[in-house]
């Protein structure tokens, strides 16, 4: 967090920052520990088997009615070519803004044009 701080004033950078402050926090409230909304994961896995790492993993907990700030835990199902997750909207933010800080970058870091030559 301190590195992306101090990198805030690049584009991109302070959407990254704010979503892993939001897991941070999120984590903090329970012990260290991601909230995983079951139904989330259910819903990922439907029709592929639902992947039982995350339930044996100890950096994740199953988000029960009283867990603190569960609704910014892990509840967005994700299914991509027969892969499924469940991630929070820190993750998304996180993503979004890596995103966009490569894109911009990319788009900003082409080679410079060469003059033309004089006749």
């Amino acid at each position: 967090m301190v590195v992306l701080w101090q990198n805030r004033h690049h584009p991109w950078i302070p959407v990254v920052l704010v979503g892993l402050a939001l897991n941070s926090l999120v984590m903090w409230l329970n012990g260290g520990r991601m909230p995983l909304s079951a139904t989330a994961l259910a819903a990922a896995a439907q029709g592929i088997g639902a992947p039982t790492w995350a339930l044996a993993d100890p950096r994740y907990v199953v988000a029960s009615p009283g867990a603190p700030l569960a609704v910014l835990g892990d509840t967005f199902p994700i299914r991509v070519a027969g892969y499924a997750a469940v991630v929070s909207a820190g993750d998304l933010l996180m993503s979004l803004g890596l995103a966009g800080f490569v894109q911009r970058h990319m788009a900003t870091s082409r080679a410079p044009e060469l003059p033309s030559p004089t006749p």
